[in-house]
């Protein structure tokens, strides 16, 4: 098996076994901090959220053979 090395300055969250967390703040990378801001500011919403809009249907790719 080989090891696995990831730089201390790339770690900016761990946990153990029993799902306890730290997050050290000053460590987290910009986009993953406005990515949770931006979570945060949906869950803080009084509107429900909006369901996506349904993709359209596409063609069958499977052929009815009888």
């Amino acid at each position: 098996m080989n090891p696995c090395v990831v730089p201390f300055s790339a770690l900016f969250a761990v946990t153990n076994e029993a799902g306890q967390g730290l997050v050290y703040d000053q460590d987290v990378p910009p986009e993953v901090a406005a990515r949770m801001k931006g979570e945060d500011e949906e869950q803080g919403s009084d509107e429900p959220p909006t369901a996506p809009e349904p993709s359209p249907p596409r063609g069958r790719h499977l052929k009815l053979v009888t």
